[in-house]
């Protein structure tokens, strides 16, 4: 079965680690690094839902990072976008889309 891949997108600080770590949390699956400050590279959290497997791609939020997401986006089936309620969007969240 091949797994469905998933990018996370939004800028610095939005919650992206936060949410792929609580999912994966939730269904049980171990996370490896707890770390939450803001990503600078691209992060891999895998976890199986009824018996599918999915990765999510945790990707960079800052503008210096733009060619990772990208890279994520070539290789996701889809994407969600992380939005701060409190904080606007800025452009490089924008050029992604």
């Amino acid at each position: 079965m091949r797994p469905i891949v998933i990018a996370l997108l939004g800028r610095t600080q939005a919650g992206k680690t936060q949410l792929a770590q609580s999912l994966c949390k939730l269904l049980g699956e171990p996370i490896n690094n707890t770390n939450l400050k803001p990503t600078t590279e691209l992060r891999v959290y895998r976890f199986n839902y009824q018996n599918m497997p999915f990765y999510l791609l945790d990707t960079p939020g800052d503008e210096n990072f733009v060619r990772e997401v990208l890279w994520a986006l070539k290789i996701a089936d889809l994407a969600i976008l992380v939005s701060h309620s409190t904080q606007p969007k800025k452009i490089p969240c924008k050029t992604a889309f």
